[in-house]
Parts: structure tokens; C-alpha cells; sequence
């Protein structure tokens, strides 16, 4: 399901974990992507530890909320969820896309991300009678 939001809209992606087996050394990793050119928006990792744990035991579950502003130009982004073991530098687990999302505005700007530029003419020219 493709969810359509405004720019600059606060979005959570909450996002479940289970633990085959007892492990440590472990990154979480939320990446998004536009949909039409597949063009890195945003990277971020977060290590266990970073987030309170420093390991998992076997069949245990945890939920992650990953709440971010979309402060993007109009299109369609994904976004990737991963598990990465650092101490073997290997992907445990990757979901892409975990969610999809469509940013919807009214004035067409180009790039990725919304600036949220302003212009305004501070001096002009005095007009000559």
C-alpha cells in the first residue's frame, strides 16, 4: 500500500525483529530511495547498542519505530530496512521495500529535497517619473 503525504509530513515506520539466534554486533539500517531513478535519498544506522541493547537472545522480538520528516520534493520514495552484522560485515537481513510512500505537492521543484525555499524582493529599482 503507497501512502500519499504532504511535504515536510512526520511519517513512523515501525518495523519487527526476531532473532533466529543469540546475537550481538548488530546494525539497523533504514535507507530510502526515489522510486523512479532508485537515487539514494537518506541513510541512517543505528547499532543495538545505540538503541539500549547490546545483544539479542534466540527467538526474541523487538519493535523499532524509525519516525523521519519528509522534507522531500514531489514523487515516490521506498524505503529499505536491513540488519547488518558488524563484526562480519555481512547482511543478515534486508525488506525493500518496507513501506512506500508518495509526496504529494502543488508547486514542481527538482532535486530530492525540499528546502523550503522563499524568495522576496528586499530592494527594487525607484521608478523615475
Amino acid at each position: 500500500t503507497t501512502v500519499s503525504v504532504d511535504p515536510h509530513s512526520v511519517l513512523t515506520l515501525r518495523a519487527t525483529y526476531e532473532a533466529s539466534q543469540k546475537c550481538s554486533g548488530l546494525v539497523l539500517g533504514f535507507v530510502v530511495h526515489r522510486s523512479t531513478d532508485n537515487v539514494l535519498v537518506y541513510d541512517a544506522n543505528y547499532s543495538l547498542s545505540e538503541l539500549g541493547r547490546d545483544e539479542l537472545e534466540r527467538g526474541e522480538t523487538i519493535t523499532v519505530d524509525f519516525t523521519f520528516a519528509a522534507h522531500l520534493t514531489r514523487g515516490q520514495y521506498h524505503v529499505e530496512c536491513h540488519v547488518f552484522h558488524a563484526p562480519t560485515h555481512s547482511f543478515v537481513a534486508r525488506h525493500r521495500p518496507a513501506a512506500v510512500f508518495t509526496v504529494d505537492e502543488s508547486r514542481s521543484y527538482a532535486g530530492v529535497a525540499d528546502l523550503e525555499l522563499k524568495a522576496e524582493i528586499v530592494t527594487a529599482p525607484i521608478a523615475v517619473a
